[in-house]
């Protein structure tokens, strides 16, 4: 089963772009951030002729997750365990296959004194939360999305300068460690220990051509899928398609 992540930063931006990548890497399952449409704005149809059911959350201009399975899609929930309907699309489960499936969007925090950073804080022990009351850590699980945050010094370009830096504090690393917690791993990192391998880079600075940039973008899996991986990548040429998404696809491959 191959699974993916990929925040696209605008889908009626780069919808395009995003079909060209199912045609050429079809996964069976697809988590989409900033999708940035509401639903009833979402491409259904064009997903349906490529072979995909679809789930989203959306919102205008904002947010926005979706999930993209070439298999039955069930038990949907969109937000974390206590969200309230007002609350932005940041979060969606379903069922593919057996394995239940989470597309999420982690607050950015936008500076350590902005009140975004302690929501963005809350809101990842509230996702782990969520897997606490909804999930149960030995069956299959594949959290895909951005998380706004590089978890070791491999996931950053430099990691002195970026060091008590948004994105890369020691809270919001450990944030991530209570996340896995759980009993989830890093699929990627499992199988890839190097560092210097990134998922996002600015659009300023020629920071993809000189290849600045973070590891932020994760698909961390259970110990039921774990068990079964057998290949995980990063695609870096979406990256460098005509006015490409910030963010590049992850995708992880592993058997049931």
């Amino acid at each position: 089963m191959r699974v993916a992540t990929w925040n696209v930063n605008s889908l009626r931006a780069r919808l395009d772009h995003v079909e060209k990548w199912l045609a050429l890497e079809s996964p069976d399952v697809l988590c989409l951030q900033e999708t940035k449409v509401t639903d009833n704005e979402f491409p259904t149809d064009t997903f349906s002729r490529l072979g995909y059911e679809t789930v989203r959350a959306g919102q205008r201009s904002y947010n926005g997750v979706a999930i993209l399975a070439r298999h039955p899609i069930s038990d949907v929930r969109v937000g974390l365990w206590d969200s309230p309907p007002e609350e932005d699309r940041r979060a969606l489960s379903a069922t593919v296959r057996g394995v239940r499936v989470f597309s999420i969007y982690v607050p950015n925090g936008k500076s350590l004194d902005s009140p975004a950073y302690a929501e963005k804080l809350a809101w990842l022990e509230r996702l782990r939360v969520t897997l606490d009351k909804t999930c149960d850590p030995e069956s299959p699980i594949v959290i895909g999305g951005d998380f706004n945050v590089a978890h070791d010094e491999r996931d950053v370009f430099d990691p002195l300068a970026m060091a008590g830096q948004i994105h890369f504090t020691n809270v919001e690393r450990a944030a991530v460690d209570r996340l896995l917690g759980f009993g989830l791993s890093d699929a990627f990192r499992l199988l890839e220990p190097a560092g210097g391998l990134f998922s996002w880079w600015d659009y300023r600075m020629a920071a993809f051509r000189r290849d600045r940039g973070l590891r932020i973008d994760y698909l961390f899996v259970s110990r039921a899928v774990a068990a079964g991986l057998v290949g995980a990548h990063i695609d870096k040429a979406p990256r460098g398609w005509d006015k490409p998404s910030d963010h590049t696809p992850v995708v992880v491959d592993f058997r049931l």
